[in-house]
């Protein structure tokens, strides 16, 4: 495949399409699940599967609730909030974590995926209100998920005055990396999380299996090697600026897509450089109906699954 169809793909992999963002539809009536403290839901689809409004503690193999997943974020040095970024739900609850850890000691430092660092200068210099925020980061422009889904987090973020940090690597930077490669980066960043250095065989292939899943396994995983280092240089970006925050704040929490946030990505370059930090990732995961316990989803991804409903969306692979 030419280089220039591997920069198309590598361009919207990551991102939804927004054309179409999903209706955001009121919330569902109370049900037993709200007793934990997840919910009520935006999303409507399985919103009945046994699972939604539960928390799996993954190495304990329990449940756990809402008190005592805030309890096991509160002490950690860096929290991953892992979602999928068109899911209003996983915003709201982002943004609801957001509130408890700035409650605590520490204040913590927020790190999102979906802003450009070239912006951070105007972030910082940031005192409206949060719709304001909006037009600061050129939202609009930026290709994500419509304001309105990830309104829940940024208010939070912004109503606790806590640090925040662009963590993006933006669009203009992927195409100069399709084609300058690691040189386009400082050489102690590259070499601060082992870029130039090959993944181990096991990772590499299982990175390829996502790459070819989520590209609609129309395109040949060996074409998709590229795809892989974005991802990596992505993950890097994200990781240096929560150890900037973690340094400066003691606390870091990420707002990312659950592929950034598994054990595999952002946390994997953070104990390379703090191989001592305590790390919390926590997937918010859409429940599916032929899955209806905690041991039938990936266990090995985060420290804590939050189950929740899904909303309906059009398959992107039926066009292509």
């Amino acid at each position: 495949m030419r280089r220039s169809a591997l920069l198309v793909l590598a361009l919207s992999a990551c991102k939804p399409a927004t054309s179409e963002s999903p209706t955001t539809a009121a919330p569902t009536s109370a049900t037993s699940s709200e007793a934990e403290g997840f919910g009520p839901w935006t999303s409507t689809l399985h919103a009945e599967h046994p699972l939604v409004g539960s928390a799996w503690h993954v190495a304990e193999a329990r449940a756990i609730g809402r008190a005592e997943l805030e309890a096991l974020l509160a002490p950690a040095r860096y929290v991953l909030l892992g979602e999928t970024h068109d899911n209003p739900d996983h915003h709201r609850l982002q943004g609801e974590l957001v509130r408890a850890l700035a409650g605590g000691e520490r204040r913590p430092a927020v790190a999102f995926e979906m802003l450009d660092p070239a912006k951070q200068a105007a972030i910082d210099a940031f005192a409206g209100e949060v719709d304001e925020f909006a037009a600061t980061v050129a939202w609009a422009d930026s290709g994500w998920p419509a304001w309105p889904i990830y309104r829940p987090v940024f208010e939070a973020t912004l109503a606790a005055e806590l640090p925040i940090l662009a963590a993006e690597l933006p669009r203009e930077q992927t195409r100069m990396f399709m084609a300058e490669g690691l040189a386009l980066f400082e050489p102690a960043f590259v070499a601060r999380f082992g870029l130039a250095q090959p993944l181990a065989p096991e990772l590499q292939a299982a990175w390829l299996d996502d790459m070819f899943v989520s590209h609609c396994e129309m395109v040949p995983r060996e074409h998709l090697g590229g795809m892989v280092e974005i991802q990596r240089v992505r993950d890097a970006r994200m990781a240096d600026a929560l150890l900037r925050g973690a340094a400066a704040h003691e606390q870091a929490i990420l707002i990312a897509g659950g592929g950034h946030a598994r054990r595999v990505g952002v946390p994997r370059l953070l104990h390379m450089v703090e191989p001592d930090a305590a790390i919390v990732g926590v997937g918010f995961v859409a429940v599916s109906p032929a899955r209806t316990q905690p041991a039938d989803y990936d266990q090995g991804e985060f420290d804590v699954l939050v189950f929740t409903p899904d909303l309906a969306r059009e398959d992107p692979c039926a066009s292509l």
